[in-house]
Formats: structure tokens, C-alpha cells, sequence
């Protein structure tokens, strides 16, 4: 466990050679010793690193073995991380109909089996923002930033009141509102390559 999470760290910090260094000694133990719930964690951080590495389609390949695990297991709370795993990749490849559909089923698992879990329910927020937008659907976008703006995780947490200047920002970009855009833009406060819209 020790190795997964020093792994995870090294990928918030986006240090990704640091992290795989980590990921491979939890590997190895967890050929010998793990369970499907230590695959499960092997698959999902391996997933983030390689969209951080905008390596796609492994990134795919490991999400869809995380769904499969959750899926097998019947684990709603990871099947919900799943979901909206695999909506958060599907926006980096520009599909947005994909990740649309992906975030839909991940707040409808979220909702029903882990509403209490603040993190999981703002990330599902931000893809289904993030989705609607970049297919015009404004709306659904707008609203879907109310929910996300009440969620108290967003107040104390950098990358995510990052993500959520950004995508205010991008609204206003599409409704053509540039000057307020410009600042919304500017109170992400935050790399945008950390981001990961």
C-alpha cells in the first residue's frame, strides 16, 4: 500500500518517472500477493499517468480495466470512479459525446451508492461541465457549474476551483463574453496543463 500511495503522490506532483518507478515494485508485489482490489488501484493510477503522459489509449486500456474489475466485484463507489475515469480520458481525445455519456452514468452510480464522497461528486461535475460545454450544450453546462460551485470540496481545494475558473472561463469564451472570460481565465491561478480538462 505504501508503494501505491508514494506512486500517487509523485503523480500529483506530476512527476511521472518517479511515480512508474513506484507503480512497478507495487506490481511486482501485487503479482505475488494482491487481490482484484489492489489490481483495481494498479489499474486506475496507471490510467492517470498515462493521460498525464497523453498516452490515450492506455490510458483507455486501464480504465476499462478498472470498470471491469468494479464491475466484476460489484464495488458501485469504484464503478462510479470508472465511469467517470474513463469520461475524464474521453475528454482529452475530444470525445465529448463519449464522455458525456461516460459522466452521466458515473453521478448516476455516485449519486445512488456514495453522495457523501465530496471529491468524487466534484470531478463527475467537472467532466459533465466539461463535456456539455465543448458540445455546445450551454445550459446543461451553466447548471451543471451551479452544482459544482455549492460543493464545498471546491472551496478548499486548489485543482478543483482551478477547473472550475476554467470551465466558467470557457462558457463565457462561447457566449462570447471576453473580458469576463479573460478574468475567470485568470483566476484559475493554475497551470493548465495540471488541470487535465
Amino acid at each position: 500500500l505504501a508503494f501505491i500511495n508514494i506512486a500517487s503522490c509523485y503523480y500529483n506532483l506530476t512527476k511521472t518517472e518517479e511515480a512508474f518507478q513506484y507503480i512497478l515494485r507495487y506490481k511486482d508485489l501485487c503479482s505475488t500477493f494482491g487481490d482484484e482490489m489492489d489490481r483495481y488501484s494498479l489499474n486506475h493510477l496507471y490510467s492517470l499517468i498515462y493521460c498525464q503522459e497523453q498516452n490515450f489509449t492506455k490510458a483507455l486500456e486501464a480504465a476499462n480495466n478498472c470498470l471491469t474489475i468494479a464491475t466484476n466485484l460489484q464495488l458501485q463507489k469504484e464503478l462510479a470512479e470508472s465511469y467517470n475515469l474513463l469520461s475524464f480520458i474521453l475528454i482529452f481525445t475530444n470525445s465529448y459525446d463519449q464522455a458525456l455519456h461516460y459522466a452521466k452514468k458515473a453521478q448516476i452510480t455516485a449519486y445512488q451508492h456514495c453522495q457523501d464522497n465530496l471529491y468524487l461528486i466534484c470531478e463527475i461535475h467537472c467532466n459533465l461541465a466539461s463535456a456539455y460545454a465543448h458540445l455546445d450544450q450551454i445550459v446543461e453546462a451553466e447548471n451543471t457549474l451551479l452544482l459544482l460551485e455549492a460543493n464545498p470540496y471546491i472551496s478548499s481545494h486548489s485543482r478543483e476551483r482551478s477547473r472550475f475558473f476554467y470551465l466558467r472561463g470557457l462558457l463565457l469564451l462561447k457566449a462570447g463574453k471576453l473580458d469576463a472570460a479573460i478574468d475567470a481565465f485568470e483566476d484559475c491561478g493554475y497551470d493548465y496543463e495540471l488541470i487535465f480538462i
